[in-house]
């Protein structure tokens, strides 16, 4: 890697450290990213996904493979697939409309990416209402090799909470297809909810059906 290349390259991921948990360096191979990183990072212990008994495990336990390291890791060779399961949600919801140039409710709801901004708003308000609690609430977004995806995971001692978001304001029958076949699989019991944009609370199927005016985010 040109030596001016690298030096740029370096002060931006040291300003983006100061902001960010997390980084993603991508390029082609043979570029000279890991050794960069591994000049840039020393004290940070490396870990590659070359290694088939490390991939195995990422693929199938990502979240059980990721608790056995510390802050402080790089991790090369990342299956493009974990990349994937990334997702960025603003706390702001007003913020991304105006980005989007969302300007009323009439545009939002004509909006192709309403139910992704619907979806954004309940997780926020997820967030929100435990931080307003004094607690920090282990969320996270479920997808795996099967790309059967659960838009919000919660876990706490021996439950998981799995939320499917939709802003459809009447209940589908395939609403609850993935979820039910997911909590089937799920190592621990599990409590089912399905946040749609309708009014009332019962129950279909497995699952709890509830409108988005009545959620209350509850610890346990």
């Amino acid at each position: 890697m040109p030596n001016l290349i690298a030096r740029r390259i370096k002060s931006y991921l040291k300003e983006l450290g100061e902001f960010f948990p997390i980084i993603s360096l991508t390029g082609p191979r043979q570029a000279g990213k890991t050794t960069l990183l591994r000049e840039m990072f020393k004290d940070y212990r490396y870990v590659s996904l070359e290694d088939p008994t490390l991939r195995h495990k990422a693929i199938e336990s990502p979240k059980e493979f990721l608790l056995e390291y510390n802050d402080l890791v790089i991790f090369d060779e990342v299956p493009r697939w974990l990349n994937k399961t990334s997702k960025l949600y603003f706390y702001d919801t007003g913020l991304l409309c105006y980005l989007l140039e969302i300007m009323n409710g009439k545009e939002l709801g004509a909006n192709r990416l309403r139910g992704a901004i619907f979806e954004n708003y309940i997780i926020a308000d997820a967030f929100k209402s435990f931080f307003h609690k004094g607690h920090t609430p282990n969320f996270y977004y479920y997808r795996d090799n099967q790309k059967q995806e659960v838009d919000l995971v919660y876990e706490r001692g021996n439950h998981a909470w799995l939320y499917e978001i939709k802003s459809a304001d009447r209940f589908k029958a395939d609403m609850v297809k993935t979820l039910d076949k997911v909590a089937s699989l799920w190592d621990r019991p599990t409590s089912s909810t399905i946040i749609y944009q309708g009014d009332g609370v019962r129950f279909v199927g497995k699952s709890f059906l509830q409108g988005w005016r009545e959620i209350e985010w509850k610890r346990d």
